[in-house]
């Protein structure tokens, strides 16, 4: 990941406060969209599918769908962050972004993670993030609920 990139990212985590729609297929009610002036993110589908239980210690691959639409710059990011319950970065730095530009596409993020032990839930953030905006407002975000392994 590129530094401008990677600053980007740390950036719109810190953005990213209470202002932030949950979106998910069966644990919030629905697939649905967050959507800011110039740029939005649609759900499509993910696996493993929203709400799914993840077992600590092992790894799960993911692939996450989405449509975007990007108008307000030329050329942006679209990122598969993962958090924990209070929002704090569990990947560090490692997180998957795919380079996009203006107009409306589809893009399937995909990254292995392997689930860590003494978290609650983990969360896909997912942010279209316009080239030159260093706080995004709109972030998709999927939850997955952790337990022990058997």
């Amino acid at each position: 990941m590129s530094r401008p990139i990677a600053a980007l990212l740390v950036a719109s985590i810190a953005g990213l406060g209470g202002g932030c729609s949950v979106i998910s297929e069966n644990v919030t009610y629905g697939p649905g969209l967050t959507s800011y002036p110039g740029y939005r993110v649609d759900y499509v589908e993910a696996t493993p599918k929203p709400g799914t239980a993840l077992a600590q210690g092992n790894t799960v691959h993911f692939d996450v769908t989405v449509r975007y639409v990007l108008q307000a710059a030329p050329k942006g990011d679209l990122a598969l962050l993962f958090r924990d319950e209070r929002g704090d970065p569990l990947l560090r730095g490692h997180e998957v972004s795919s380079a996009i530009v203006r107009g409306t596409g589809t893009a399937t993020l995909s990254q292995d993670v392997v689930i860590p032990s003494g978290v609650w839930d983990m969360w896909l953030w997912i942010p279209v993030i316009p080239e030159g905006v260093k706080s995004p407002a709109g972030v998709l975000r999927i939850r997955y609920p952790i337990v022990r392994s058997p």
